[in-house]
């Protein structure tokens, strides 16, 4: 039986509330099987999927006595968890490909095209994910115009040099300009590219590609065996925490009897949630089962580019088969969301003068001027988690795009 129906008492409850951290969806049922339906009518709910229930549409919609062409439910199929993994590395590539255009085009034009547009330059943080460096063709930073000179400057006795200051700025400045211009909307058509090759059917809710104003979700399957350790897990983490844990968490598998599920359902009213159905602590414990974190983590500056251990994201999807999140009441979704960084880029351009020691003859010594990059941008993040059956889905907003 579809769990929506289990929880409609709870839909009208929390489709009450109106403030910004009000649940605005919950998952309402989860798939139990990678096989088709080739007899539905919506073509995603002919794949292999979970649904989500709108609680503002579906507000409106009891509201109305739920006619026929109320829609409040929406079906979003699975992606497997090997093309969740590859639409992560697509987005941080993606990402790098940005920051490596606006640092290489400040210093061309610091430096002139003469230089610096002759041939490509090895950017190790473009390799990150394979930890080997890349070329950057000179065309994805020597569009446009460009001084063809460096900056003019000539040494003097040291530590005297003359340098153009207000020419260096206006070229860095025009640079960034040019960049955060011309390069910005590419990377946004990479990350939408990078969405339609893996995860085509995600649900919309709000505009994902917009700063703070929603997220596009995807559940996430995987068709290999082997979750069996993180179902025994939370089974000793339900049984520590409650008496009745173990018999709660693996009450749907084959051979518990009807009248125990009828009996672990049925609680009292002080443990009952006005969140979802069922024990709430327990509940809580599902969602342990995934812990993989962004590739754009707050604490760990750069990560996408191979430092603080990156660019590959820590911890599990918690991806399994749709046969075992059935029977345990949980699925691990994906969730993509735009938000505006502010993070010194890896790249820090450094264009070189020089100043002449007082000596017969003179010997030029080296000085180096850095042009480091703060971008402020927005930039599309990537969140994990495990959501029960019939509880919210955390970071949405609005309603869905469909």
């Amino acid at each position: 039986m579809r769990t929506w129906l289990l929880v409609l008492a709870l839909l009208s409850a929390l489709a009450l509330a109106e403030d910004d951290s009000a649940p605005v969806g919950i998952v309402s049922y989860i798939g139990d099987s990678l096989e088709f339906d080739t007899d539905a009518d919506d073509p995603r709910a002919a794949v292999p999927h979970i649904e989500v229930v709108d609680l503002s549409q579906y507000t409106s919609c009891r509201d109305q006595g739920f006619p026929s062409d109320c829609k409040f439910e929406y079906p979003v199929p699975y992606v497997l968890e090997s093309e969740a993994k590859k639409l992560e590395r697509a987005l941080s590539e993606a990402w790098a490909r940005f920051d490596a255009r606006v640092a290489n085009r400040v210093d061309a034009a610091v430096y002139g095209s003469a230089l610096k547009c002759q041939s490509p330059p090895q950017d190790q943080y473009l390799g990150a994910w394979d930890g080997t460096p890349k070329e950057l063709p000179t065309d994805e930073f020597c569009d446009g115009d460009l001084p063809s000179a460096p900056v003019m400057w000539y040494p003097m006795v040291c530590p005297d040099f003359y340098l153009d200051w207000e020419e260096l700025g206006k070229r860095y400045a025009d640079a960034l300009l040019h960049g955060y211009t011309n390069y910005l909307p590419d990377y946004y058509a990479d990350v939408a590219a990078a969405i339609t090759r893996y995860a085509p059917l995600t649900l919309q809710w709000n505009n994902a590609l917009v700063p703070d104003s929603g997220a596009a979700i995807v559940p996430v399957a995987n068709m290999d065996a082997g979750s069996v350790d993180q179902w025994r897990q939370l089974a000793e983490d339900a049984q520590n925490e409650d008496v009745r844990g173990a018999v709660y968490v693996n009450q749907a598998l084959p051979g518990i009897p009807q009248e125990l599920r009828k009996t672990l359902r049925s609680l009292p009213d002080d443990q009952r949630s006005d969140e979802g159905p069922g024990l709430a602590v327990l509940e809580a414990l599902k969602r342990k089962i995934t812990t993989r974190g962004d590739i754009f983590p707050d604490d760990k500056p750069q990560y996408w580019a191979g430092m603080n251990g990156g660019p590959v994201p820590e911890g599990n999807t918690g991806a399994a088969l749709p046969e075992e999140y059935q029977i345990y009441g949980v699925v691990p979704v994906m969730r993509l969301y735009d938000k505006v960084d502010t993070e010194f880029s890896p790249h820090t351009p450094i264009f070189f003068v020089a100043c002449l020691t007082p000596t017969t003859p003179p010997l030029p010594i080296p000085i180096p001027i850095p042009l480091p990059i703060v971008n402020v941008a927005p930039r599309i993040h990537t969140g994990w988690e495990a959501v029960p059956e019939g509880w919210p889905i955390e970071g949405i907003k609005g309603d869905p795009l469909y």
